[in-house]
């Protein structure tokens, strides 16, 4: 099942070589990709990121100054709402 939604995730991701993008196209993909793949917690104050990793970096960064904590929530939402749409469609139902 993990690998469902993983695989499923990364069909969010926009065409494209870059591994982080900030537009709207990369919206869900990154509201469920960095912290349900990834392990990004972007909010906690206790958490322990891996900051050397420049694409982690770059979306932490993105998170904690441009996205409020309830944006990424109503993200999530949405995107699970797609993702379920892609495994439904992937079954055939």
């Amino acid at each position: 099942l993990r690998i469902l939604l993983a695989e499923s995730i990364d069909r969010l991701k926009p065409d494209s070589d870059a591994e982080f993008g900030t537009t709207d196209a990369w919206r869900y993909y990154n509201a469920l990709y960095f912290p349900y793949v990834a392990g990004l917690r972007p909010y906690s104050r206790r958490a322990d990121h891996d900051r050397s990793d420049p694409v982690i970096r770059a979306a932490l960064d993105w998170f904690q100054v441009q996205v409020p904590e309830r944006t990424l929530y109503n993200w999530q939402t949405e995107g699970a709402q797609l993702i379920a749409q892609d495994l439904r469609e992937m079954i055939g139902d």
